[in-house]
């Protein structure tokens, strides 16, 4: 159902190959395949990591702060085992400086935002 470990790919597939793993909104490969970036912070400016339960407006998807401020990583990746990381709600905290061929990020377009226009 997903890039994981166990699938034996041993690296990252194009969105789409593993189509039983689509959520109800259409997202595809959610889970498993590569670690994805996300803009949410770890911590608050106090060093006080955020609360699992996501509450908007609580700081956490502020944009400011350089390599210092360490961002979420979320999904888990191909070589990770399908009982560790690889899920939707996993979420572990990296400085934003560190890369691999593990790691991507999802660019995402809400229709609920207001463009400006």
């Amino acid at each position: 159902m997903a890039n994981t470990k166990e699938a034996e790919l041993q690296r990252p597939t194009a969105v789409g190959v593993f189509p039983g793993d689509q959520s109800v909104c259409g997202a595809q490969d959610m889970s498993g395949n590569v670690n994805e970036w996300c803009q949410t912070r770890w911590c608050d400016e106090r060093g006080q990591e955020y609360p699992a339960r996501y509450a908007a407006g609580d700081g956490r998807e502020d944009l400011a702060g350089g390599n210092d401020v360490w961002r979420v990583w979320r999904g888990g990746a191909y070589d990770d085992s399908h009982n560790t990381y690889p899920r939707c709600s996993a979420r572990i905290s990296y400085s934003p400086d560190l890369d691999g061929v593990n790691v991507g990020f999802r660019v995402v377009v809400s229709p609920f935002l207001d463009s400006g226009r």
